[in-house]
Parts: C-alpha cells; structure tokens; sequence
C-alpha cells in the first residue's frame, strides 16, 4: 500500500514533505475560515436572516457537544479557549 502522493518538498529543517493529505488539509481549513468571516461579519442587536441561520447553527452545535460530551464540559469554555479566532457570535440570556 503507497502513502499520499508527494506533490512537492519544501526544503527546510531535512525537507518537508507536502502531501495530498496536507493540501486538502490547507483547503478545508481556508474554506471554514472564508465561511467564518463572511457569515460572522456584520452582526447587528436586530439580526438578519442570515445571522439569525448562523445563530441557530451555532446554538445547534453547542448543543451537539453538550450531548455528546455532557453538561459538565461546556462548549463556551473550549471556544473561548481554542477557537477564540472564530467571529461567531452566540445570543446570551441578559
């Protein structure tokens, strides 16, 4: 069995192999932070429908984790901690 096709070595450090594996890596990563900023830009206190999607999509995911990891292991902890990058914005209850 081959690995994933080398498709060039950048030549640092012994050359550092670039894969299939890491390209689609890199491809992924760069459509899931387009998709971050445009659909996390322009938020406004009277939402959208668009923000108001993004919003649901948000809240679902957090209740995804809560189900899967428990109430004990909140979401906003691993966001704030992780993926403080990201340009979400969730509704709080104040």
């Amino acid at each position: 069995m081959n690995g994933p096709k080398i498709y060039f070595t950048i030549p640092l450090f012994g050359g550092i192999p670039i894969t299939q594996t890491t390209v689609s890596s890199f491809a992924v990563m760069l459509l899931l932070c387009i998709a971050g900023i445009v659909l996390g830009s322009n938020l406004q206190k009277r939402p959208s429908r668009r923000q108001v999607l993004v919003e649901k999509g948000v809240t679902m995911l957090y209740g995804m984790v809560e189900d899967t990891m428990g109430k004990h292991n909140p979401i906003g902890h691993l966001i704030s901690g992780h993926c403080s990058c990201l340009p979400f914005s969730v509704p709080t209850s104040e």
